[in-house]
C-alpha cells in the first residue's frame, strides 16, 4: 500500500488532534451543561493555550514533516505551510478547552505545563510523537484492513 504525502500529512494532523483532545472524551459533573462556556472559564482556557500554544505543536509537525517532502517541493510545502490560519487554531484550541474541561481542570493543566516538569514534558513530546507516529500508522494501517477485508464501511459522522 503506497502512501502519499497527501495521506501522511492526514495522519499526522489526524493523531495531532487526537494528541491534543486526549481527554476530550471525558466529561464532569462540573462542567456545563451543553458546552455552555463562562467568561472565566473562557479566561483560563486562553491562559492555558497561551501556555501551551497550538501553534508550536502544528509548526513542530510541519517542520517534521518537511523531512519526507522532496527537496524539489520543499518550496511549495513552505509556501503552503505559511498559509496556515493560526489564529483560527488558537481561537478553536481556547473553545474547545473551555467547553470540555472544567475550571480546576484547566487550572490544573496550567499549574502542571507550567512546572519544570511539564515544561520538560512538553519539550520531549515532539520525540515521543516521533517514535510513535510510525508504529501507530502500521497499526491503524492493519486494522483498517481488517476492516476493508470484513466490508466494515466506516462512516465521515458518527451514527
Amino acid at each position: 500500500m503506497k502512501t502519499t504525502f497527501r495521506s501522511k500529512l492526514f495522519a499526522l494532523l489526524a493523531l495531532l488532534l487526537l494528541a491534543f483532545a486526549g481527554a476530550a472524551y471525558a466529561t464532569s459533573p462540573e462542567s456545563p451543561p451543553g458546552g455552555a462556556v463562562t467568561t472565566e472559564r473562557l479566561a483560563l482556557a486562553k491562559k492555558y493555550i497561551a501556555d501551551v500554544p497550538v501553534e508550536a505543536e502544528v509548526r513542530a509537525a510541519i517542520e517534521q514533516m518537511s523531512n519526507m517532502v522532496a527537496p524539489d517541493q520543499r518550496a511549495l510545502y513552505s509556501s503552503l505551510a505559511g498559509g496556515i490560519d493560526y489564529a483560527k487554531l488558537r481561537e478553536a484550541a481556547e473553545l474547545a478547552v473551555a467547553q470540555i474541561f472544567t475550571d480546576k481542570e484547566i487550572q490544573a493543566m496550567i499549574d502542571f505545563y507550567g512546572s519544570p516538569e511539564g515544561k520538560s514534558i512538553q519539550t520531549k513530546m515532539p520525540q515521543y510523537e516521533s517514535k510513535m507516529q510510525p508504529v501507530m500508522e502500521q497499526v491503524l494501517r492493519g486494522f483498517v484492513e481488517k476492516l476493508q477485508a470484513n466490508n466494515v464501511m466506516v462512516s465521515q459522522t458518527p451514527q
